[in-house]
């Protein structure tokens, strides 16, 4: 087991790595990527691999409410890791908005949950 943390202790990184992140200028996040490029990550199991990106990305429950600010952390063709103040408040369906050029809009299901992280699945299959 050596080289391998707890899920509670990643989640405590990843948690201060997303805050940090979050509150940084543009050198600073770039410096946040490097390192985070450079960390060894776990062996990846699902179908699609994700692909790191921790960028800034927007929600809505329904087409037209006003967005709500998040950290898209990581992602894949089918879903992606999203960063939000309280994932127990986000329906099961909602869309997120990639860039805040509407055409980016996908529509997604929750499929899990923890303290501040929030596990998606694009159900429109690609882009709108």
């Amino acid at each position: 087991m050596a080289g391998q943390i707890s899920m509670g202790a990643r989640r405590e990184v990843v948690l201060a790595v997303a805050e940090r992140y979050r509150l940084a200028g543009r050198t600073e996040k770039g410096r946040i990527g490097e390192v985070m490029s450079d960390t060894a990550a776990a062996p990846e199991k699902r179908v699609n691999a994700r692909t790191m990106v921790r960028r800034a990305g927007w929600t809505a429950r329904t087409k037209g409410e006003q967005l709500r600010e998040c950290v898209v952390w990581d992602e894949s063709p089918s879903g992606a890791r999203l960063i939000v103040d309280n994932p127990q408040e986000f329906p099961e369906a909602f869309y997120i908005y990639l860039t805040l050029d509407f055409s980016s809009r996908r529509h997604c299901r929750g499929v899990w949950r923890s303290d501040r992280e929030l596990g998606v699945h694009y159900v429109d299959g690609h882009p709108r």
